[in-house]
């Protein structure tokens, strides 16, 4: 009976790690470099031995890791960010808006004007009715029949009126868009308004 034969235990990986401590032999452009792991972010041992500890994170409470965090100077990294001039922006327009909170009188004066044909808001808020309401119940019937129908399978409106139900959706959305558009217009006309500066970007 051949003598046993002895197996040398295995050397286990190198811990890459997550700190700017715990380095790592990394083959770069064939030529073997030290290199610091930084939250898996590989950096240069001269740069990683001149940062600061890492502190942990708490924005990963969610995740199965627990984020590090560094910061680095710009000096360590031997880069400049350039200082950008102050630009002159030119002056806008100031914009006429609502004086807030609108007064009695302004409110009385609103809702008598929305009445007045000329403005056409009185118009376009009964043609909205007449293809919203139409529609919203035909939606709330469909939700009504969806409490007798199991829940596993998903129930979507494909349709409202006779039209694709997005296609219905977009154009009531466009002409309530409109509507408080032309609202709008008839305050800015009628109540009280002051003019506001725009902040620059």
């Amino acid at each position: 009976m051949p003598p046993p034969t002895y197996v040398p235990p295995q050397k286990e990986p190198p811990d890459l790690g997550r700190t700017h401590e715990q380095q790592a032999e990394a083959l770069i452009t064939e030529q073997c470099t030290l290199l610091a792991i930084i939250n898996d972010i590989p950096f240069p041992s001269h740069i990683a031995s001149n940062c600061p500890s890492c502190r942990t994170c708490k924005l990963g409470y969610l995740s199965d890791r627990i984020p590090l965090m560094v910061s680095i100077p710009t000096s360590t990294l031997n880069i400049q960010i350039p200082r950008l001039s102050c630009i002159d922006h030119p002056k806008q327009t100031p914009i006429c808006i609502l004086a807030r909170p609108a007064s009695n009188s302004d409110l009385h004066a609103f809702t008598h004007c929305l009445s007045d044909p000329t403005h056409r808001v009185t118009q376009e808020l009964e043609e909205t009715l007449e293809a919203l309401n139409p529609a919203c119940q035909e939606a709330l019937a469909f939700l009504e029949n969806l409490q007798n129908v199991s829940a596993r399978n998903t129930k979507i409106v494909t349709s409202l009126c006779g039209r694709a139900a997005s296609v219905v959706v977009g154009d009531l959305a466009k002409q309530v868009a409109n509507l408080i558009y032309s609202s709008h217009r008839v305050a800015l006309k009628i109540c009280e308004t002051k003019m506001k500066e725009v902040s620059k970007l």
